[in-house]
């Protein structure tokens, strides 16, 4: 019974602290939860304070700046305050007095301003109205000029200049304008140039390519036209009265004109470089005749132009004449040799697409034994190692017509073999 009872007894206070401690942790809870509460508003105050905190730091310094401002001002308008009160009024009065008849004066002057503003965009006007007009004026005037520039006459004197411009021109040049003439064509008026009153050259102008500071057209829209090439001789009507004016140099390098001209892209060529062309293969038929003349003087020279249209070719044949060397000598007892210049013309090589080209000269030449180097021609230097002598002399000179290029090697040759 006493354990019993001891149990029981101790049963009891251990129940007692155990609802003692539930008490206690109960409210120990209470408390905290009512402390977490109370952290938790304080915070929300935290917030709410470091958002005023934080407008008050960027308005109170400029608030607090304009009030000390404010505050010097206040000062400063005080003292002048008691200035006023000190001063003399009757001073006060007149110096208020003045500055409204000087405001009455401001306001006098700003409608007199006013007032000649107003006059002054008058004139401006009146200014422009006169510029324009004399602008309009001025055109007129240039108008008139123009027409009297169009209509005037011509002095002696510019007559003179101008005909001295022309003859200078063609002593540097050879060319002159035979004629110009409107054309039907799209192509604009036909000019007809002659060349040291020679050759004749008819074109139109507006065909080839021209350079300008406007806008061209296009090469392609430029239509071609025919190129005419004569010799005034030609012009007759009787064939048998113009054949002898025309030698068969000149009728070689004409008919090869003739054939290169019509190939000619008009529009990729300039009206200059036509002239070029055509005058610089003429001056080449007056060197030709030139050789053929000095050939004269160690042979007798007789020229031959070929039938051929497409290639036409010359010959020019140079007949020598020496002592016969033979055996068995000629009954006149002397030789003869035929020496054959084979004459051709060709284009050099374009430097570029828009050039014509130059008409160059192509010579072969050729040496028959014809008699007085006995029955088989076997006397002397052989046909061959005549040849050679001639090539040899040749060489590299048919750029140098005019000179005796051909006379020479005939000479050369006359001085070997005879």
């Amino acid at each position: 019974m006493d354990n019993q009872f001891r149990n029981v007894k101790t049963h009891t206070r251990l129940l007692s602290k155990a609802t003692w401690y539930e008490w206690r942790m109960k409210l120990l809870e209470g408390l905290k939860d009512g402390l977490d509460r109370h952290m938790e508003e304080m915070k929300g105050d935290d917030n709410l304070l470091s958002k005023h905190e934080a407008l008050l730091n960027d308005a109170v310094p400029a608030l607090a700046a304009k009030h000390s401002s404010l505050r010097e001002e206040a000062t400063r308008l005080q003292q002048l305050a008691d200035e006023l009160e000190n001063c003399d009024q009757g001073e006060l009065q007149s110096a208020r007095s003045r500055l409204s008849s000087i405001e009455d004066e401001i306001a006098a002057k700003k409608k007199m301003l006013e007032e000649l503003q107003s006059e002054v965009q008058d004139k401006t006007d009146t200014i422009e109205t006169g510029i324009e007009l004399k602008a309009e004026l001025t055109a007129q005037i240039q108008e008139a000029e123009r027409v009297k520039e169009e209509c005037r006459g011509w002095s002696a004197k510019e007559i003179r200049e101008l005909k001295d411009s022309v003859y200078r021109i063609e002593q540097s040049t050879g060319w002159s304008i035979s004629s110009a003439s409107p054309s039907e064509s799209a192509a604009g008026p036909v000019l007809t140039m002659s060349y040291r009153h020679q050759l004749e050259l008819k074109f139109h102008p507006g065909s080839f390519y021209i350079k300008s500071d406007k806008k061209e057209s296009l090469p392609d829209t430029k239509p071609d036209t025919p190129i005419e090439l004569t010799y005034p001789s030609e012009k007759r009507a009787n064939p048998a009265e113009r054949t002898p004016q025309l030698s068969p140099i000149s009728l070689l390098i004409l008919k090869s004109l003739h054939m290169h001209v019509s190939k000619i892209e008009q529009p990729k060529v300039t009206p200059n470089q036509l002239l070029r062309f055509v005058s610089e293969a003429w001056d080449l038929a007056s060197n030709l005749e030139e050789e053929a003349r000095m050939l004269e003087f160690h042979g007798v020279t007789k020229l031959r132009l070929s039938d051929a249209e497409d290639k036409p070719t010359l010959r020019a044949r140079c007949t020598l004449l020496g002592t016969s060397a033979s055996k068995t000598p000629h009954p006149s007892g002397k030789s003869r040799i035929d020496v054959d210049f084979a004459v051709s013309t060709r284009i050099l090589e374009k430097k570029e697409e828009s050039e014509i080209g130059v008409l160059d000269i192509q010579t072969t030449v050729l040496a028959s034994k014809v008699y007085g180097f006995g029955t088989d021609s076997g006397t002397g230097l052989s046909e061959k190692e005549m040849q050679s002598i001639l090539n040899k002399q040749l060489k590299g000179r048919e750029t140098k017509f005019g000179n005796g290029v051909w006379s020479k090697a005939v000479q050369m040759l006359s001085g070997t073999v005879f």
